[in-house]
């Protein structure tokens, strides 16, 4: 059955300019379609189009058919039960105050029966592992929870369209594919029809019926899989295809590996392994910058400790990455360094001085600023630009000072006359992190910075982290995108059960681990080890071909 269809689909914002233009494509029972492009080329747009009550003010030309009829004609109902929808930013939809009741609510306005209800949500809450969560308040939760239980409240309505913005941006990787197997789950059991958006292709990638791609608001193309790959060679959206994508085509390959452990092999048949050896440590490129020593919290007096026994240091010059699973912690470690939070045992050091020496501000005087995982909380006035152009002292920054800022993450200085809420979510991380750079600081704490930025914005990013540690500066960011880690960080470290179960620098880190670690390192483990992300890997089989016999 033909779940959507759009023909000539085209869309514009009152203020001018089409955001979208001439989108055709359909979509079956049971299929998954990927929408993908650079950051405001329309794709959230084109979500919110086809769900009634999310449809943004302006003027829309063509059509959009949902099950069968115009979507004028769809009814009220229908569109809450059977379109699911979720948003970019974890908990940005939730409108109770803890997971139980955010579970519930849904099928309590569709009216079901009470058994009915309590069974979906014990069914849900099975699926994505939150039983442990469930009397949890929401304010209390990880980003990368609180987008589980966002996904799962909409899942708990068995919608037959399932539209999802950068879905698995904040979900560590095992979540990431513990929650794709179950929509595979849903679409081949339920024929549930699933539009995702996503950066990010390794996850998604393998798994997607059709490709859709959007360039500055029009339809590139609508491809298979291995047609898109090959249509997206050689351009800036290269690097946001899967390793093993990646990997065949470099190597002149008629056929794109499957799998990971497709690629794995081929490199197993045709080259020399690399003998075994020790990771190798390097120094500190500068004195501790931030010093955790035996650091422990809780949120309540006789709480678990989400934190405990954390000794972590992080370096002036140098970038590091704070990676593991939802849950570990990673946020509140943030945000411990930052003083939003107090430790119940232990002591955080910054620059060399016990935090709470640091008063009146003066911890933020140049010296630390922090991106929080929802970039909006950095935003209160009516314009991006009218947030940047004041200093915290009460002074106005200039347009000169602005621009130097923003034109070096790539920003369209038009953005920055918008409303924070009216930017797609790359841009508002880019506006975000535009306003720590104003503020001078030395050391950079980031929750997640890459989320929802295009491969050329993340390029960006990680040219900026890596200009501003060779200056002297200290970065620590939280991310569950490993390659990112792999690419930028110069040491890494693994949070598990509150405290740091492994650090190293990303070669050593992801080299040694044989689950949670990048696509590349899964690709190259048994062959070349060390080669963590896919530009080295790349370049190490450019290299060797050395093909045994």
């Amino acid at each position: 059955m033909e779940i959507v269809r759009t023909e000539a689909l085209s869309f514009a914002y009152p203020e001018g300019g089409f955001t979208l233009s001439g989108a055709d494509f359909s979509l079956l029972s049971g299929e998954l379609l990927l929408v993908c492009g650079a950051s405001g080329c329309g794709k959230s747009t084109l979500l919110k189009l086809l769900k009634p009550e999310l449809s943004p003010a302006g003027s829309r030309a063509g059509s959009i058919t949902l099950f069968g009829s115009d979507i004028s004609q769809l009814e009220e109902r229908s569109s809450a039960a059977d379109i699911g929808y979720v948003g970019q930013f974890p908990g940005g939809g939730a409108v109770t105050e803890d997971v139980i009741s955010e579970l519930a609510f849904l099928p309590q306005n569709l009216g079901l029966p009470k058994g009915e209800i309590l069974r979906r949500i014990a069914e849900t809450s099975a699926y994505f592992g939150l039983e442990k969560l469930m009397r949890r308040p929401l304010c209390e939760l990880s980003a990368g929870q609180k987008r589980l239980v966002d996904l799962a409240a909409v899942m708990v309505g068995r919608p037959r369209l399932l539209l999802l913005d950068e879905p698995t941006a904040q979900l560590d990787p095992r979540s990431a594919e513990v929650f794709l197997d179950l929509l595979d789950k849903l679409r081949r059991e339920l024929g549930t029809a699933v539009i995702v958006c996503e950066h990010n292709f390794e996850a998604v990638f393998g798994r997607c019926d059709k490709v859709l791609f959007l360039e500055k608001g029009a339809q590139k193309f609508l491809l298979t899989p291995s047609e898109a790959a090959a249509a997206l060679r050689g351009s800036v959206m290269e690097t946001a295809l899967p390793a093993s994508y990646r990997l065949s085509a470099a190597l002149g390959l008629d056929r794109a590996f499957a799998t990971n452990n497709e690629a794995a092999a081929y490199l197993e048949q045709n080259f020399i392994p690399d003998p075994p050896s020790a990771a190798e440590d390097t120094p500190p490129k500068g004195s501790p910058a931030v010093q955790l020593e035996n650091v422990g919290f809780r949120y309540e007096k006789h709480s678990p400790d989400l934190i405990s026994g954390l000794d972590m240091t992080a370096y002036f010059g140098e970038i590091t990455a704070v990676c593991g699973a939802n849950g570990a912690g990673k946020s509140t470690l943030l945000k411990l360094i930052a003083g939003g939070l107090r430790t119940t045992e232990g002591r955080v050091m910054i620059d060399g001085k016990r935090q709470s020496t640091y008063r009146g501000g003066t911890l933020y005087r140049e010296l630390l600023a922090m991106l929080p995982s929802d970039p909006h909380l950095l935003f209160s006035e009516q314009t991006v630009m009218l947030d940047l152009a004041r200093d915290p002292d009460g002074g106005k920054r200039s347009r000169q000072e602005i621009y130097a800022v923003t034109d070096s993450l790539g920003l369209d200085r038009g953005l920055l006359e918008r409303y924070s809420f009216d930017l797609s979510g790359g841009e508002l991380q880019r506006s975000a992190l535009a306003k720590l750079m104003l503020l001078h600081p030395r050391i950079l704490l980031l929750d997640e910075p890459e989320k929802g930025l295009d491969p050329a914005a993340k390029k960006r990013l990680g040219g900026l982290l890596k200009d501003f540690t060779a200056g002297g500066g200290a970065v620590i960011f939280v991310t569950h995108d490993l390659t990112f880690a792999a690419e930028y960080a110069d040491r890494g470290v693994m949070l598990f059960g509150g405290s740091a179960a492994a650090s190293g620098t990303p070669e050593s880190l992801f080299s040694e681990n044989s689950l949670y670690t990048t696509p590349a390192a899964l690709i190259a483990r048994r062959v070349f080890p060390r080669s963590v992300t896919p530009a080295a890997l790349i370049e190490r089989c450019l290299k060797e071909r050395r093909v045994t016999q």
